[in-house]
């Protein structure tokens, strides 16, 4: 039961270098398990080779991608934006996150997927990023949390309005550059949501 979630989801970045001729990698993805969806979001690495052909790639290997929008699925909104630099390459407006998460109803808990973890002045309860790879390369860390002022894995964030919000970092599973990873092992996370049962 635990390699079947109900929803898989990737950060971005699952896209490095020329994708038109790998459809066998594609084949393999669409292999990967989920009872009720596989999303995606995309990373600045969808952006150096093209977006149309990363974008192509991601849906051929099974994701739906969300591009600045909001899929419901059992009682879950998930939330999905555009990383900035491929927001830039695309030459689109869909990585302004905070005037779609404000805009939201609300009443659903809302899972907001972003690939830099940059939290936007918004109301999400769980936001999932990436991008930081977990630096690949210990001591890096250091760097990486100056810059983004967080470390792998869970932080509770300031609340939005009163509202408690959580953001996990995933060092994902490859790599960017050389193919090294050194006290940052890679990883999957799984994340349990359970409705909250109430007094009558």
């Amino acid at each position: 039961a635990e390699k079947e979630p109900d929803i898989l989801v990737l950060v971005g970045d699952l896209v490095d270098g020329n994708m038109e001729e790998r459809e066998a990698d594609a084949a393999v993805m669409r292999t990967f398990p989920a009872r009720m969806a596989k999303i995606a979001v995309t990373g600045n690495h969808e952006a150096y080779h093209g977006p149309e052909q990363s974008l192509a790639f991601i849906e051929r290997s099974g994701f739906r991608i969300l591009r600045a929008e909001t899929l419901e699925i059992g009682g879950i909104r998930i939330v999905g934006v555009d990383d900035d630099t491929f927001a830039k390459a695309a030459e689109s407006d869909t990585a302004d996150a905070g005037p779609l998460l404000r805009g939201l109803e609300p009443g659903r808990f809302t899972v907001f997927l972003q690939h830099k973890p940059y939290p936007p002045e918004a109301p999400f309860d769980l936001m999932l990023s990436g991008h930081t790879h977990g630096v690949q390369i210990w001591p890096g860390i250091f760097a990486t949390r100056s810059l983004y002022g967080f470390d792998q894995g869970l932080t509770v964030l300031p609340e939005f309005t009163g509202r408690p919000r959580l953001l996990n970092i995933s060092n994902g599973l490859g790599f960017w550059g050389p193919p090294i990873r050194f006290f940052t092992p890679p990883d999957i996370v799984r994340i349990t949501i359970k409705q909250e049962s109430r007094p009558e």
